[in-house]
This record gives C-alpha cells, sequence and structure tokens, in this order.
C-alpha cells in the first residue's frame, strides 16, 4: 500500500471477511520488509525447507508458526 492510511483499510476489509468467514484475526504485519535472508528461487527453497525442519531464520519461523495457528482456527481448513 502507498500509505498508512491505504494499508489500515485494506487491514480492516481483510479483519472483516474473515470475520465473515468464522476466522479470527490472530496479527497484522506491517510487510515492509522481506522474510528469511535467500532470494531467488532455488535458495528461498532451501532456506523454506530448512524452516519448515525448524533451522530456518528466525523471522520466517514465526510466520510458519502463525500459519501453524491458522490452521487449529474453526473454519480455516
Amino acid at each position: 500500500m502507498k500509505t498508512v492510511d491505504r494499508g489500515r483499510e485494506l487491514a480492516g476489509a481483510m479483519v472483516r471477511i474473515g470475520a465473515r468467514a468464522g476466522v479470527r484475526r490472530r496479527r497484522l504485519t506491517a510487510m515492509d520488509a522481506p522474510l528469511g535472508r535467500a532470494v531467488g528461487n532455488a535458495l528461498e527453497v532451501a532456506e523454506a525447507v530448512e524452516t519448515l525442519a525448524g533451522r530456518g531464520p528466525a523471522d520466517l519461523r514465526a510466520t510458519v508458526d502463525l500459519a501453524g495457528a491458522c490452521w487449529c482456527w474453526p473454519g480455516c481448513r
């Protein structure tokens, strides 16, 4: 988003869509920086595999943990 206000509008819309689907919001992030350290398809895949094995960069592991928590919510599957 080009402005913080537009980002907040989008975040609000996403929260409302999730609520209608029975999914509660867990966390909104700024998304102004990349996750992990790898750049390029092969390197990113290797980093993803390491992260799923619990050995990747902390910021990427936190995202995987958040995705796992989403899977546990009713209506997510």
